[in-house]
């Protein structure tokens, strides 16, 4: 059976086992960024883009910690994603990229003209449930800054993370493998989330969600 796998289906599963590699990594460079150990986490993304190229787009994670967003200017942002989905990410940009040299660049050239590139819309339910989510984040700013020390870090990191899922959304696999690339990001978000709510009222909101 070990054979088998490796010779008829390793070669499929390899991109993922890469970028479920890479992933993890920066998940571990998500945590030195909170501790402030901004040379070892860009080591770590910089060791993760060995294992998949895209990882080198988590670089930006370094700077989130220093970003200050308002509840208006973050509301905005997210419409702003919003929007760049509906009018479709790859009609903007693909124009500017035409005669490009670069690896990533003629990927996602590549990509547009084939099956990869369909639309992946955005009326899935993930990306309802994630927008749901993320303006309660943004509203309850005040409430959960209260118990939740890096939220602005995760506010910056989850507007970042939807700009793929969703801007993306007319250039479906690059948008959900970069999306991918930041697993840790929602799980935080939507657990800060429940800091909302009174003490008593978490056992009987948990249950149900």
């Amino acid at each position: 059976s070990i054979y088998v796998y490796f010779v008829l289906f390793f070669y499929t599963d390899s991109y993922f086992l890469r970028q479920s590699i890479a992933a993890s990594i920066i998940v571990v460079a998500t945590l030195l960024i909170l501790k402030n150990r901004l040379f070892f986490a860009c080591i770590m993304i910089l060791f993760a883009s060995g294992f998949h190229i895209i990882s080198l787009l988590a670089l930006p994670l370094i700077f989130f910690k220093k970003i200050k967003l308002s509840i208006k200017s973050a509301v905005f942002l997210l419409f702003l994603i919003y929007f760049i989905g509906i009018v479709g990410i790859t009609k903007l940009l693909l124009p500017f990229l035409q005669g490009g040299s670069f690896y990533a660049i003629d990927k996602l050239i590549r990509y547009s003209s084939n099956g990869f590139g369909e639309s992946l819309g955005l009326m899935r339910g993930s990306v309802i449930v994630f927008t749901l989510f993320s303006l309660f984040y943004i509203l309850s700013a005040k409430k959960i800054k209260v118990h939740f020390l890096h939220y602005d870090f995760f506010l910056n990191a989850m507007l970042y993370s939807l700009l793929f899922l969703v801007s993306f959304n007319d250039f479906g696999v690059f948008g959900e493998r970069m999306f991918r690339l930041f697993p840790v990001i929602f799980p935080v978000v939507i657990a800060s989330c429940f800091f909302v709510f009174e003490k008593n009222s978490k056992y009987v909101v948990i249950p149900s969600a």
